[in-house]
């Protein structure tokens, strides 16, 4: 229970620290079109956090103490799914792509990538292992 708890919160100190990033290039004045990317694993964090965080709820029909909160995942889970799995795919060519082509990276982004490649790589973590069953 620990574990997953600290996993938990590795995931949700990853995407508050994207959008931190995020506000540090606005005021530097340069915005990565990465950035983009940023809505998808905040409302993944949040609608994940509100039904099993919060609500204790289940990704199991039959478990759930709200059958609405089943539910609002189930619903939610394919458009979550594909977005955050395309997102973690672009942030994983954008990380290995410089590897090939040097002059086409600017190095000092490359920690802010791997922050957001986490992130979203979490994400997806997360939306596998409660997928929705009836």
């Amino acid at each position: 229970m620990i574990v997953a708890w600290a996993i938990y919160l590795l995931w949700a100190i990853l995407t508050i620290g994207w959008l931190a990033v995020m506000v540090y290039q606005l005021t530097k004045k340069r915005f990565c079109k990465l950035n983009l990317f940023l809505p998808i694993p905040i409302i993944t964090l949040t609608i994940f956090s509100y039904v099993f965080i919060f609500n204790r709820g289940s990704n199991v029909a039959q478990l759930s103490e709200s059958h609405s909160l089943w539910s609002l995942w189930y619903e939610c889970y394919f458009p979550l799914f594909f977005g955050n799995t395309i997102g973690a795919i672009a942030f994983l060519v954008t990380l290995i792509i410089p590897v090939f082509w040097r002059k086409s990276e600017n190095w000092e982004d490359w920690p802010f990538k791997l922050i957001m490649t986490l992130s979203m790589g979490m994400s997806v973590i997360f939306i596998l292992m409660t997928m929705p069953d009836a």
